[in-house]
């Protein structure tokens, strides 16, 4: 089977639930990455994520012709106010999301909950995890409290916002996409409560997108209780153990992961304290952390299951 994936990202969602995984299938079948298809590509089976980047008529006329199509999905389908491309995506985004998730033989998803939401409106689902394949060593010196996340998370940052204004003895890193400088400069002031702080900004590389991780030993998991954000999976999570982080949450979408739990502001604060303080607070919750991802991170399982979906076509 020759199977096309398309993506023209290495980085993020792309990486770890499309090029990756399937990328351990070339054994099996013919996988080729592509950043778009045209009516008279030559593929068996076709999957991408959200959308396809190109006109929907190209996938239809595809579709006819037999060619299969799994529409991966990790986010829910409608954007919030606070997302930078609400004002623009609002009404353009769902309409051909829709048409994506109406071609697809199979659609697949990220978690239990956005697979329950997306039942509710009609749409059948297989749950098919991350995989996070990464040879970047992290071997920081000194305790450094990190964010890594995109342009449309604003909101879960600024959970946070009250506890990044404590004087930690740490240095602080903020990693991933932006939306221009504005963007920056607006995530920049909540890590470094408002210019307080020094914080070093880092953008991703496409062609290592792990390193954005490098030298974080504490790493922020906020989670803003809406509808999107909870239908999110706990990818940022397992990135943090994969690279040996110790993941700090309040709750959300993280709230089953390994991660230090917290409550209030002040849980926050005396957490991160307590992990910069205490070496063995810190060593344990790592180990605890690295387990959890270790187990979670099985590339057999992850295969075989995709394995199947495509068995099934």
């Amino acid at each position: 089977m020759k199977i096309g994936l398309i993506t023209n990202e290495s980085i993020g969602v792309n990486l770890h639930r499309i090029y990756t995984p399937y990328k351990y299938l070339s054994k099996i079948h013919e996988v080729v990455m592509v950043n778009q298809i045209t009516s008279s590509s030559e593929f068996d089976l076709i999957v991408f994520n959200r959308f396809p980047n190109q006109c929907i008529t190209d996938m239809e006329i595809l579709k006819s012709k037999g060619v299969k199509i799994i529409v991966d999905i990790d986010d829910w389908i409608e954007l919030p106010s606070y997302h930078y491309n609400y004002s623009n995506l609002k009404i353009k985004q769902i309409a051909p999301l829709l048409d994506c998730l109406n071609l697809a033989d199979v659609i697949t998803t990220s978690t239990k909950l956005l697979q329950s939401e997306l039942k509710k409106i009609g749409f059948k689902s297989e749950v098919l995890p991350n995989f996070i394949d990464s040879n970047v060593k992290n071997e920081p010196k000194k305790h450094a409290i990190g964010w890594v996340g995109g342009a449309g998370h604003v909101n879960n940052l600024l959970t946070m916002s009250k506890a990044m204004a404590h004087n930690y003895a740490a240095k602080r890193i903020l990693g991933g996409y932006t939306n221009g400088e504005m963007q920056s400069e607006f995530y920049r002031k909540i890590m470094s409560s408002n210019g307080t702080y020094n914080v070093e900004l880092r953008k991703p590389k496409k062609e290592n997108y792990m390193e954005l991780y490098k030298d974080i030993t504490i790493g922020l998991l906020p989670c803003f209780k809406d509808k999107f954000s909870l239908c999110k999976s706990d990818l940022r999570a397992l990135e943090y153990a994969a690279m040996g982080i110790v993941g700090v949450t309040n709750g959300g979408c993280y709230s089953e992961t390994k991660a230090v739990q917290c409550i209030t502001d002040r849980d926050i604060r005396n957490e991160i304290g307590k992990l910069i303080i205490s070496n063995k607070y810190y060593n344990d919750m790592q180990a605890k952390q690295v387990e959890w991802f270790v187990n979670r991170n099985n590339i057999k399982k992850i295969t075989q299951k995709r394995m199947q979906i495509i068995a099934s076509l």
